[in-house]
């Protein structure tokens, strides 16, 4: 039979392994870099490489993407970052900011390479046409959007219709108008709808692009993108308001998603750019180790700390630490109770009840906070103590104390019996917190 401690000590180590950051890797170990190379803009006045850097480095932070950025040789910034993220970097960068406009061409059918988990739909259209579209999950649609092949005349998107549900959505190139880059600003951005659509006002120049003459039918149907994101479908008699409104949805993570394109629209715009080279790194194991130890470091000298304070009447030592290793272990069932959770609906879901960090969320957030994190986090806490608590007193064995008559003595008796004889063999005289 194996030792408590060795054992708790181990089902520890395979709760870290379960959860060891929420990845299949540890930092440092599975990094790439790619370099991009800052292409001639001959409407722009040319960028000096370390303001593209600080633009790169901005545009990341407001996607809450991780990495090291650094001017190179032949004009060109290196991005050193986790290989899983290099294709959100790819689209990230290629997108000089701003957001573009193309004219929806719903009578062109999209042919996916693979229309596996995909369906095949179909609307008929005010002026007699059928909208001919796939309707799918979001991971067969975006791989439906990039894997299909069109002509250059063409542009594919994947629209969110539902959480659950996502659709593919044609439209015609080039840009009816660009806004907010390419010799325009967006001079503002607001929050619209209690957070849940944003309110976007343009320069002079933006203005004038959107009053300009077109023969298109106010009631057509237009996608307004973010690079290959598309943020919303409006008519474009909507869209030659003052202020422009996008909106999100109506369900409750319109919030987060608005907050996260304002967070990228309030970047600044970018030179245009190309990938040109893309290496996978030797991995840092340095750095994968000490992310790995310096938690446990930490809990631990936390623990000594407490330990050197207990000197007087301190705990068992098998008892601490069966009960410090259980409170790591029970880390999994309290994960697994707040992913069910926060599966089971959005509204308990931590992340998305901050309503895009607004503070009239602060009530419906706190009150999420309370119960699905600490709750739940501080029951499985309790049960871990009970768990060392039960195997702390099976292991003292009474009903082999009392079979072989050994005195049966509980742990306050005991406790108080010692102090009583500790202070028993000291003279009243020798204490000076005793009067003579």
């Amino acid at each position: 039979m194996p030792h408590p401690f060795l054992l708790c000590f181990c089902l520890l180590m395979c709760a870290t392994a379960l959860l060891a950051g929420c990845s299949t890797h540890l930092a440092g170990t599975n990094d790439a870099a790619v370099e991009f190379t800052v292409d001639a803009d001959p409407a722009q006045p040319r960028l000096a490489l370390p303001q593209v850097v600080s633009r790169v480095k901005a545009r990341l932070s407001a996607a809450q993407v991780a990495a090291d950025v650094e001017a190179t040789r032949d004009n060109r910034v290196r991005v050193v970052l986790d290989e899983d993220e290099t294709g959100a970097v790819d689209a990230l960068l290629s997108w000089r900011g701003g957001l573009s406009v193309y004219l929806a061409d719903d009578a062109t059918p999209l042919t996916p390479t693979d229309t596996t988990l995909l369906a095949a739909m179909g609307a008929p259209r005010a002026d007699g046409g059928v909208d001919r579209y796939w309707k799918g999950a979001a991971g067969p649609v975006a791989r439906a959007v990039s894997e299909a092949s069109l002509d250059d005349q063409h542009i594919a998107f994947a629209q969110r219709l539902t959480t659950e549900e996502w659709r593919t959505r044609v439209a015609l190139l080039p840009a009816v108008v660009h806004l907010g880059a390419q010799g325009s600003e967006i001079t503002s951005i607001e929050r619209a709808d209690h957070g849940r659509s944003l309110a976007l006002r343009f320069d002079a120049a933006g203005r004038s692009r959107l009053n300009a003459d077109r023969d298109l039918d106010p009631s057509a149907t237009v996608v307004i993108a973010r690079g290959r994101t598309l943020l919303a479908t409006l008519p474009w008699g909507a869209v030659r308001t003052e202020p422009l409104v996008i909106p999100f949805g109506e369900d409750i993570t319109s919030y987060g998603r608005a907050h996260y394109a304002k967070r990228l629209l309030e970047a600044p715009p970018l030179p245009p750019m190309h990938r040109s080279a893309r290496m996978r790194l030797a991995p840092r194991w340095d750095v994968g180790i000490l992310c790995a130890v310096l938690p446990f470091a930490l809990s631990f000298a936390w623990l000594l700390f407490v330990r050197r304070f207990d000197r007087g009447r301190p705990e068992p030592l098998g008892i601490v630490a069966a009960t410090f290793a259980l409170g790591g272990l029970f880390v999994v069932p309290a994960a697994v109770v707040e992913l069910a959770l926060s599966a089971a609906t959005p509204w308990l879901d931590p992340a998305v009840t901050t309503l895009g960090g607004q503070f009239l969320a602060l009530p419906l957030a706190l009150a999420v906070f309370t119960l699905v994190v600490g709750a739940v986090e501080e029951t499985a806490k309790w049960l871990g103590l009970g768990l060392s608590q039960h195997a702390g007193a099976s292991s003292t064995n009474p009903s082999t104390a009392s079979s072989t008559g050994a005195p049966r003595l509980s742990v306050s008796r005991r406790s108080r019996t010692s102090s009583i004889s500790r202070s028993d063999a000291c003279p009243a005289s020798s204490s000076p917190f005793v009067r003579s």
